[in-house]
């Protein structure tokens, strides 16, 4: 039986993603970004910590594996309503907003492979909320920004799907944005440096 050697993964994948960590647990190297990078990026708790250690701030949220679990972290970011998802998705896979218990009862027993290890992640909703998308590069010390692109629609509709706007026309705080987005990229660059001592937000 063929074994590979070594696999590229794609941080635009859904499939790549998830076999990534099993495939580098069975030997195999991993080119390009690292499985912790991946992780962070991906991982909705993990990200969270990693904003809270740069001091970004962000909607509040939880993390729950049962419906006793979801109930409190509702009570516990203020109520009604939220945005409920897999804590490790792309695209807006399985996002849907809650708006009372009944709803959230329904979609935690429809929920499917949750586990401690693949949580459900809440977040508090917020309302006609603005969205936009910046991408950086970076060298360790220096991170370049080519852009911050405002979308045309309310936050929610898939990037993929939506139309965008450059440079911004309605955002406000653009040099605040980018120094978030520096921020962030220099973080992963620095665990992609240090993967081999696994530096992850704790």
């Amino acid at each position: 039986m063929a074994r590979p050697v070594r696999s590229a993964g794609n941080v635009q994948k859904i499939t790549p993603l998830n076999i990534a960590r099993a495939l580098s647990d069975e030997g195999v190297k991993i080119l390009g970004t690292s499985i912790d990078s991946i992780d962070i990026a991906e991982d909705r708790d993990l990200f969270r910590k990693m904003m809270d250690l740069l001091e970004i701030p962000m909607p509040e949220s939880g993390m729950a594996t049962n419906i006793d679990e979801a109930l409190a972290c509702v009570k516990q970011i203020g109520g009604y309503p939220v945005m409920i998802r897999p804590s490790f998705v792309l695209g807006g896979r399985g996002m849907e907003v809650i708006y009372d218990e009944n709803m959230l009862r329904e979609y935690v027993a429809k929920a499917v492979g949750i586990t401690p290890d693949r949580p459900l992640l809440i977040d508090h909703f917020l309302h006609n909320a603005l969205e936009c998308e910046a991408d950086a590069l970076s060298d360790g010390e220096h991170v370049y920004i080519p852009s911050v692109m405002e979308h045309v629609e309310l936050a929610g509709v898939h990037s993929g799907d939506s139309a965008c706007i450059i440079p911004p026309e309605t955002i406000t705080e653009a040099n605040s944005l980018q120094a978030s987005v520096a921020k962030i990229n220099l973080f992963i660059f620095m665990t992609e440096r240090s993967s081999g001592r696994r530096r992850r937000p704790t």
